[in-house]
């Protein structure tokens, strides 16, 4: 059987490979402490999940419009205007089955053979092999705070481009740090800006599959059409779920993210006490990201220790700690561990 071309040009995603790996091997009895999830290890909040249960209740179990139901889409709406201050009307707005199937429509509907797309560093591995699969190039950009965003801003309004806006991370944030989002910063920037978020990160839903898009009309048009080609609808039950999930105010994401804040600051400090390892302490998310340049080059059981791949096999198959190498992120001197696990397993990971 010949494949297409555009498969050769990825592979699977790392982090569920790790993922998988470290499952897999705990299944069979081994005791490994998992680094590599990119989840929240809480609960989904009992109001959502009373709502999902009501809709089972009333049979609300069938097709919905394909680009989710009406009362979501105008949570969702609700959302903008009262954080950014932006209005969308339900036409700019498309639900979809997690925020990574609404970038992969936006690729569909925007990317071509000969178009680059411009992705900042350190980056989430889907980004560039979803460029890939659309035969666009990625072009690679260190950035940093708020004046490189207006940089970019300036730039994309100069020369009318599109920005992609992957928001999903938004809530998860420490030490007074806010969220900027780009089309906030005028009128112009935000006509041409894509906005990606959705429920998983911020509501500990990450298994219930729901992400959204706001844009640019003909464009949401365009990557609803798409959708209505592939998936169809998200599920309906998890989009009345979704709805709750935006309607239960700052509360459940507060408690979560002062719980990730304290698990930061036992992970970044132990990091920071191996010799050969240095941390930033993150500002946002739940992943520090050591760069480990000064473990690179000693040898292992297998040979000599020459990337974070190797260095993040030896941990995984001599430690049983599984962390996922920075390579695929743009960062090819860095690990990614996720602190979405409980402080024992951070304490007995840094032990190890």
């Amino acid at each position: 059987m010949k494949l297409a071309a555009r498969v050769g040009r990825i592979a699977p995603s790392p982090t569920l490979a790790m993922a998988a790996t470290a499952k897999a091997m705990a299944a069979q009895g081994l005791d490994v402490i998992d680094f590599s999830a990119g989840e929240p290890d809480f609960d989904t909040p009992e109001p959502v999940k009373a709502a999902a249960e009501a809709a089972i209740r009333a049979g609300f179990t069938k097709y919905t419009p394909s680009s989710g139901i009406d009362e979501l889409r105008s949570a969702i709406a609700d959302k903008f205007h009262a954080e950014l201050g932006l209005r969308y009307e339900k036409s700019q707005i498309l639900v979809s089955c997690g925020a990574k199937h609404s970038l992969y429509n936006l690729a569909e509907a925007l990317l071509e053979a000969g178009d680059e797309i411009i992705i900042p560093i350190p980056y989430w591995v889907s980004y560039a092999d979803q460029a890939l699969l659309n035969d666009a190039t990625p072009v690679l950009l260190p950035t940093k705070d708020r004046a490189t965003l207006e940089q970019i801003a300036s730039v994309a309004v100069r020369h009318d481009l599109l920005v992609i806006s992957d928001e999903i991370y938004e809530k998860v944030l420490y030490d007074g740090a806010t969220h900027i989002s780009i089309a906030s910063l005028g009128s112009e920037i935000a006509a041409r800006t894509v906005i990606i978020n959705g429920v998983s990160k911020s509501y500990a839903m990450t298994g219930w599959r729901i992400g959204y898009a706001v844009g640019p009309k003909d464009l949401l048009t365009a990557m609803g059409n798409i959708q209505s080609q592939s998936t169809s609808n998200p599920c309906s039950i998890s989009q009345k779920a979704a709805v709750a999930a935006l309607r239960l105010g700052e509360p459940f994401t507060r408690t979560m993210v002062e719980e990730f804040s304290r698990r930061r600051t036992v992970i970044v400090e132990g990091l920071n006490k191996i010799p050969g390892l240095s941390c930033r302490m993150p500002s946002g998310a739940f992943y520090a990201f050591p760069n480990v340049k000064g473990l690179l080059g000693k040898r292992g059981p297998s040979g000599i220790l020459k990337t974070p791949n190797d260095l993040a096999q030896y941990l995984l198959h001599e430690a049983r700690i599984a962390v996922v190498p920075g390579e695929p992120f743009g960062s090819p001197e860095h690990l990614r561990l996720s602190y979405a696990t409980s402080m024992t397993n951070i304490t007995r990971g840094l032990e190890r």
